[in-house]
């Protein structure tokens, strides 16, 4: 090389799966360091932190031919102290080992004692909501769209929300919930999260007498092959989801909703009522079928603002 190039480690850090990749100069993607890994979310403090850097280890060597690394960015579901990195996740099933732990503080310790070698001196390490970077890399990678406010809903082992106007991260203010999170507001006398996750939608297939289901992706094969209970859930899924996204998005005025996550790789049997449900013409709904794939995206494109000016990067994009 005749000159040094750089990259960053980014990482969409799931209930099931962490997804990574290595993306390079102005936002692009190096393919070839793509993976897709078990969460071990479940497992001790000690199994989730070494499998992150067990991850971003092996995203390094991938990427070693394209530079050195500036960092890592984590797409990290919350609750988290973003700031200073350290997760308050308990009560989900997932992540509770990390509970009170500075995981910044951990990685970095594990990254200088393993491939120090391999990043800059002053290399960083910064922590995001993983649904506000969804939107902010969908936003970026959508522009010609012309869009100015957009909800944004990924539904996979949670439920992640971010509303974006005129490319801003939107967190406070009289028109988004606090912290612009829908996972924890009520819905016929549970939470949003424990209705429309996986584990929502399989609640209610074993309500509806489908027993034995082990995922969302097993209920939507059946739904496709015919099985008509499985197909009125869905519809039924579908209508709910519009009920209680309706007045978010009217208070928001959204001019688009994005639906995102794995479940969002089911949306052929839920749109239509969603739709119906919704019932408005000025607001679009968009499928983002790999949202990982955004998430990166905006991983990088936070971390090289965080890096480069400082800034509260809430405030501008």
């Amino acid at each position: 090389m005749t000159k040094e190039n750089y990259y960053v480690i980014t990482l969409d850090v799931g209930g099931t799966q962490i997804k990574a990749a290595a993306v390079g100069d102005k936002g692009k993607i190096i393919r070839d360091t793509v993976s897709i890994h078990p969460s071990k979310a479940s497992g001790s403090k000690e199994e989730i932190l070494d499998n992150l850097t067990g991850i971003i280890l092996s995203t390094t060597r991938l990427a070693r031919d394209q530079g050195k690394c500036l960092g890592v960015c984590f797409a990290f579901p919350g609750p988290f102290d973003y700031e200073n990195g350290i997760c308050y996740i308990k009560g989900v099933g997932k992540y509770e080992a990390l509970y009170g732990v500075n995981v910044r503080n951990e990685v970095r310790r594990s990254i200088e004692e393993n491939v120090l070698s391999d990043f800059v001196e002053d290399f960083e390490t910064f922590f995001e909501n993983d649904a506000r970077l969804f939107a902010l890399g969908w936003y970026v990678s959508n522009r010609e769209l012309q869009l100015k406010r957009v909800m944004f809903v990924s539904l996979g082992t949670g439920v992640g929300s971010a509303f974006i106007d005129n490319g801003r991260l939107v967190i406070s203010g009289h028109d988004v919930p606090p912290g612009g999170y829908v996972y924890n507001l009520e819905f016929e006398g549970k939470t949003i999260e424990d209705v429309f996750s996986a584990r929502g939608i399989l609640s209610l297939a074993k309500e509806l007498g489908l027993e034995g289901m082990k995922s969302v992706k097993e209920l939507s094969e059946r739904a496709r092959f015919g099985d008509q209970t499985a197909r009125r859930l869905f519809l039924h899924y579908g209508r709910m989801l519009g009920i209680v996204l309706r007045p978010i998005i009217k208070n928001f005025r959204a001019d688009a909703l994005v639906i995102g996550g794995q479940i969002a790789k089911s949306y052929d049997l839920f749109l239509e009522t969603l739709r119906k449900t919704l019932s408005s013409d000025s607001t679009d709904i968009l499928i983002a079928e790999d949202s990982y794939i955004f998430t990166f995206v905006g991983a990088y494109n936070f971390f090289m603002e965080k890096r480069l000016s400082g800034a509260d990067y809430h405030d501008h994009f």
